[in-house]
């Protein structure tokens, strides 16, 4: 009774191991059909440094001047920030120094 159950359990064993190899050797590489986004494309050509011809630089009245009224950036706030830094940087000597004339 013992020896059927030694030879049913190893060739329950041998099938479990047959089984999971199934799915690796049965496996066949199958072509998707889903279409790559050109952002994809471009993403990916940036990424490697590679130059895009997706892209096209090319728009109407090119090299004319522009006529909207862009603003421009408000520059204060880092000129203020200079000149904190650059007071706090001074030492007494520096800023007790008078300007000569």
């Amino acid at each position: 009774m013992n020896e059927k159950i030694l030879i049913g359990s190893i060739l329950a064993v041998a099938i479990l191991i047959g089984v999971s190899f199934t799915s690796v050797v049965g496996y066949s590489n199958v072509k998707s059909d889903v279409k790559v986004s050109p952002l994809f494309n471009i993403r990916t050509n940036r990424a490697i440094d590679k130059k895009s011809k997706d892209l096209a630089f090319n728009y109407i009245s090119i090299g004319e001047e522009n006529i909207l009224s862009i603003p421009t950036r408000d520059n204060r706030h880092d000129l203020i920030q200079k000149v904190i830094d650059y007071i706090i940087g001074m030492d007494d000597t520096r800023f007790n120094k008078k300007k000569r004339n």
